[in-house]
């Protein structure tokens, strides 16, 4: 029954024989019976059950047949990961996805098995579940080399690790590495599978994560409809992919303003949710979240306070803090309050999403990933938009200051990114970010024009300057530098390596705090001092790098603005210099004299 697909039979004949399992002839059939009945009640979406029958067959295991080869105890294993993914448990489905690879391995005798291979891809996907992107990419891309030598270029199970990986990448904006995975997954899929294969839905579920972070909303909504049908399908009702289908869709739903009809697919979402995994679900946290999110967009603000915070409830009771829940539906309920003119609640819940991002205003080398710095980055402008909403009510300077003071913190994290981080990821952020900048060096300008004080108007000069230096052009001039400075690749290597593992310990750091860890924790604080070495050995190579070839130096990483007074200073009588800065909303001029800085729009 089970080998076509009929769980309700087979499941009947398990129950039928239960009464007599103490009796069976021999372990592995009792034990066959316990994970043929977990395995029935996983796939008709009954997860309490599954999972109580697949912890007695792991224990079962364990006191009467420890290290014994038995295959299917590994799916035992790989159906409990799979229901603690599902029920927003990463530590624990990763527990059991560890001990499937190794359960794999032993049976096979080898690691270097298509099912370990498999196995590998699968524990990727609880790390991602968890946005701990570098880790998840490390196991796809181990997983996926196992299946090519061991299975070929051909194996129906690298359609998942492609997939996989394409949706990684997308969510942490290498986006050009995410549609190279996915036209490679795409390919596959159609060559090895007919219409309507489950493995078309969760390419195309995954598509459409690609599309939406491309901003492609409707094309990412065509492809999760797709992968929705096939899975309603495919799939008995209220099953976790049908859930997450249906929330991701109201959210590109919501990006096309299609608001009620996003709230149909985030009440779907949220019934599905509730029947089989109760009311403290990541998923439903995010429902509410989407929920609040089209409420704003119609304007019925009372509903979108009240569903964001039922999201905030339910990350409350589900997640320690600092996490990322936590920092969407207060960023959300600081945009209503921008829009009914509170800005001092606005301020306060742009505050608690920053905590939710573990951000403290004074640690940028620990924002690593490109998701997390692009969340926070917004924040801190809509926090600052806020700050000088607030002044112009109340003409209070502490407002004004702390308004740039964000978008300084925010220009602080932007030259952290680009001394720190690897050139794939610079490439991803410099067309991102530069809405940013233009926000700031606005800002400053408005500050002058306000008050006067040319301090401000020297400030957004520099923050110009420094848009183009310190991000556009570092991510342009890379190859660039490379060749005008005849710079060795191990050299170059050797900077990126270092960058690598920079990255590398701060995404542990991040991780170790997201998992509850104090940063005063012994293994925190062993990570902090690793990442310090790094960092200082990163700071002793840049300066070797500028003795030894200081063209590249200059070319990269000095970003240096001549102060006006030098600018005005080099100027003879008569003379003007204009530096423009032009951004999608800001056209400004800068006019230099020897007399006179101004800046005209």
């Amino acid at each position: 029954c089970r080998q076509v697909l009929n769980y309700d039979g087979a499941l009947e004949l398990y129950l039928s024989i239960l009464p007599w399992i103490a009796f069976a002839p021999s372990k592995q059939q009792h034990l066959e019976c316990e994970i043929g009945l977990g395995v029935c009640y996983y796939k008709l979406n009954q997860p309490a059950l599954a999972k109580q029958h697949l912890k007695q067959a792991e224990a079962f295991y364990e006191k009467e047949m420890p290290g014994e080869k038995f295959l299917p105890i590994t799916k035992a294993l790989s159906f409990l990961g799979n229901i603690y993914r599902n029920q927003s448990m990463p530590d624990s489905a990763i527990y059991y996805y560890r001990k499937t690879i190794e359960a794999n391995a032993n049976y096979f005798g080898k690691e270097e098995h298509v099912r370990v291979g498999l196995d590998y891809i699968v524990l990727g996907t609880a790390y991602m579940q968890d946005d701990r992107f570098r880790e998840a990419i490390e196991y796809y891309d181990k997983g996926i080399k196992i299946i090519l030598e061991a299975g070929g270029p051909e194996h129906e199970d690298l359609v998942q690790g492609y997939t996989y990986l394409s949706a990684t990448y997308a969510r942490s904006g290498e986006l050009h590495k995410a549609e190279a995975y996915f036209r490679q997954a795409e390919a596959l899929s159609h060559k090895l599978f007919p219409p309507g294969h489950i493995y078309h839905a969760i390419l195309y579920s995954n598509g459409g994560e690609f599309y939406r972070m491309k901003g492609d909303y409707g094309t990412a909504a065509e492809m999760l409809a797709k992968a929705l049908g096939i899975f309603e399908e495919k799939l008995p009702p209220g099953h976790i992919n049908i859930a997450l289908t249906q929330l991701n869709l109201g959210l590109v739903l919501n990006k096309l303003q299609r608001f009620s009809r996003a709230i149909g697919y985030f009440e779907k979402c949220k019934e599905a949710v509730v029947s089989k995994y109760g009311e403290t679900h990541y998923v439903l946290a995010k429902s509410y979240n989407g929920l609040g999110e089209a409420y704003m967009g119609l304007k019925d603000y009372p509903r979108a306070l009240e569903a964001l915070e039922k999201s905030l409830e339910i990350a409350e009771k589900t997640n320690v803090r600092p996490h990322q829940h936590f920092a969407a539906p207060n960023y959300n309920k600081g945009e209503v309050f921008v829009e009914q003119g509170a800005y001092g609640e606005a301020i306060r819940h742009y505050g608690l999403a920053l905590e939710g991002l573990g951000y403290n205003g004074e640690a940028p080398g620990e924002v690593f990933d490109y998701k997390r710095v692009k969340t926070l980055l917004d924040i801190l402008d809509a926090r600052a938009r806020a700050y000088q909403e607030q002044f112009r009510q109340t003409q209070n300077e502490e407002s004004l200051s702390r308004s740039l003071r964000d978008y300084q913190s925010g220009m602080e994290i932007l030259d952290h990114v680009v001394k720190s981080f690897r050139e794939e990821d610079i490439a991803s952020l410099a067309g991102e970010f530069y809405s940013f900048m233009e926000s700031a060096v606005g800002a400053h300008c408005e500050a002058y024009w306000q008050t006067g004080e040319r301090r401000y108007l020297e400030q957004a000069f520099e923050l110009a300057e420094r848009s183009r230096a310190v991000l556009l052009r570092k991510a342009a001039l890379h190859n660039t530098a490379r060749a005008y400075a005849d710079i060795p690749e191990q050299t170059l290597a050797e900077e990126q390596e270092i960058k690598r593992r920079i990255a590398g310990l701060a995404a542990a750091i991040d991780d170790a705090v997201q998992e509850g860890k104090t940063r005063m924790d012994t293994a925190v604080l062993g990570l902090n001092a690793r990442l310090a070495e790094e960092q200082a050995q990163l700071e002793a190579f840049l300066e070797q790098l500028e003795e030894d070839y200081p063209r590249y130096y200059r070319l990269k990483y000095d970003f240096r603005v001549l102060p006006v007074e030098e600018v005005q200073a080099s100027l003879r009588p008569g003379q003007a210099q204009v530096a423009y800065f032009i951004g999608d909303r800001l056209r400004l001029a800068f006019v230099f004299t020897t007399d006179d800085f101004r800046a005209a729009q």
